[in-house]
This record gives C-alpha cells, sequence and structure tokens, in this order.
C-alpha cells in the first residue's frame, strides 16, 4: 500500500531503476536525487550488445584478484573510512556469488530500458548528482538526462568519481542530501 516516497535516492544502477518508476509514474516522489544514473543507451543492437559485454567482462575480470580489484577501485577513494582491505575479500565473495547471466542481466536491463514517450509534469524536485571524474563516461547520460528534465538542478562534485560521494564523501552526501530535504 506504498504510494509514494518522500525522497529517493539512486546511484548507479539504482538511479536507472529510481528513473523508470518515476518516468512511468509508478510511484509518487516529492524529490528524486539521481547520483551517476544510467540512462538508456539506445545503441543499435550490435553496439548494444558488445557494451553489455564489455561491462560483464570487467566485472567478471575484477572479481578474480584483489590485486586487481585494488588496481581498479584503489582503497583511498573506494574504502569508507572505517573499513579495511578485508573489504575487498567481501567485495569479492559477493561478485563471485553472482553468475554471469545475471551481471550480464544486470547491465542489460539497467542500461537498456525502455521510457515513456511522455514524461511526468508534476511537482517533484529532480537533482543529478555525478563527479568530476565521472563525468566523461556519463555524457551520454548527462546529456539525456538534461533533455528530458531541463527542470532538473544539475551538480558536478569536483574530485570525484562514480560512486565516491555516497563512499568517501558520505558525510558530505548526507549533509548535501539534509539540506535537499528542508527545502
Amino acid at each position: 500500500d506504498i504510494h509514494g516516497f518522500d525522497m529517493v535516492y539512486g546511484l548507479s544502477m539504482g538511479g536507472a531503476i529510481a528513473n523508470i518508476i518515476y518516468a512511468n509514474e509508478l510511484l509518487k516522489m516529492n524529490i528524486l536525487i539521481i547520483d551517476g544514473g544510467v540512462y538508456p543507451d539506445n545503441l543499435p543492437y550490435i553496439l548494444n550488445r558488445l557494451h553489455v559485454f564489455q561491462n560483464t567482462l570487467e566485472v567478471k575480470i575484477v572479481r578474480r584478484s584483489k590485486r586487481i580489484m585494488k588496481m581498479v577501485y584503489p582503497p583511498d577513494r573506494w574504502l569508507y573510512p572505517w573499513e579495511d582491505e578485508d573489504s575487498y575479500k567481501e567485495s569479492m565473495d559477493f561478485l563471485n556469488r553472482l553468475t554471469n547471466d545475471t551481471i550480464k542481466n544486470c547491465f542489460d536491463s539497467c542500461s537498456n530500458y525502455k521510457l515513456p514517450a511522455t514524461f511526468p509534469k508534476n511537482d517533484t524536485k529532480i537533482y543529478l548528482f555525478y563527479g568530476e571524474l565521472e563525468k566523461k563516461d556519463m555524457a551520454w547520460s548527462i546529456k539525456s538526462f538534461r533533455k528530458t528534465y531541463p527542470q532538473a538542478i544539475y551538480r558536478e562534485f569536483p574530485d570525484t568519481d562514480h560512486g565516491e560521494l555516497s563512499t568517501i564523501k558520505y558525510k558530505e552526501c548526507i549533509q548535501i542530501i539534509d539540506e535537499i530535504a528542508k527545502k
């Protein structure tokens, strides 16, 4: 019997899911924050398959070696301050429990979701967050979100990569969310 939320925060694939729910008006949202959210690629079929394959392969490689995981996700940028490098083992264990099909389907569904022909016209306050260091990789999504939601507030975070606002910069993230909630 839930019909809506005061605030929804979606990071990365979670941003895609929040966008699907919002755009299709499945639930009312007073505030929607999409942080590094994925907008559908809308690529030709073969390019789309290559993109999903590339993302799936990257996860399959990273989950095999702590050394590789640390190279891709350096501890000073990706671990919470209270975590130690044992957290990599937990992440690797989690990723290794996922089947290859599950990984592929996650990337496929979050890169290729369908949006409605028209978008909601309501009073939802929409925010799009992205890091300065992910801006190049997110160029398509940022451009597409701007076209879809010109009323949104866009915020770039300096010296921040994908997901870092809610990890290493979690105090800043909490403060920003609190400020948005109080408006």
